[in-house]
């Protein structure tokens, strides 16, 4: 059985943020068990019961890194560092792995309560230089921009004009809102049924509209 990480049951009810996708089975364990995995389940949630104990820490702050959460693919494959904008950041899981490999973060949302989770999972998992959490996107263009599950068009063209020369733009978005992404020339797409992958890159000064317009 591989075991990920974990949350303390006392603290699941604040750090729901942190579980994976729920296609992923989750395991429970210990008291009150029962009664989180009816909560879980109630939720969408797959969960079995398990009369195990991982290598735990005995104490929920003693090994703040026992954790279930993973950023998304695309980003998980970024090596380099340098300054990053997360468009649309949600609970902050993107914007926290990136500053965790050096780089600088501004990440925005327009909800008070996703920068909160975000800034909760910092001070859990954080590892690099402090991230910028803002509910407006600031003045400035990027080497990297992130776009993830994005389910507003316009976004896509805010992101972009916040792009710097020789950038690279990491997107996701609902493939019924974006059907037209291979016209717009990305390096790298993946289509599927609910949700499009797709990297942009700017080779010089450019403007969103001559990266949308671009043809194939």
């Amino acid at each position: 059985m591989r075991v990920e990480g974990g949350v303390f049951i006392p603290e699941l009810a604040s750090r729901m943020h942190e579980l994976p996708p729920p296609n992923v089975l989750l395991y429970v364990t210990g008291d009150g068990a029962e009664a989180v995995a009816d909560h879980l389940r109630r939720r969408g949630r797959r969960v079995e019961l398990r009369d195990f104990e991982p290598d735990a820490p005995a104490e929920p702050d003693s090994r703040p890194r026992w954790r279930l959460w993973q950023p998304d693919p695309w980003v998980e494959e970024v090596t380099s560092s340098g300054n990053a904008l997360d468009v649309g950041c949600g609970s902050g899981r993107d914007a926290v792995a990136l500053a965790a490999r050096g780089w600088q973060v501004a990440a925005v949302d327009p909800l008070p309560d996703a920068l909160d989770r975000g800034r909760d999972l910092e001070a859990r998992y954080g590892d690099g230089p402090p991230i910028d959490w803002r509910v407006t996107l600031p003045d400035a263009k990027f080497e990297l921009v992130l776009l993830i599950r994005c389910g507003r068009p316009e976004l896509l063209e805010q992101a972009l004009a916040h792009l710097a020369p020789n950038g690279r733009l990491l997107f996701v978005g609902r493939t019924d809102l974006f059907p037209d992404l291979a016209k717009r020339s990305p390096v790298r797409l993946e289509t599927g049924k609910d949700w499009s992958r797709a990297e942009f890159r700017a080779a010089g000064p450019v403007s969103p509209s001559d990266l949308l317009e671009k043809p194939v």
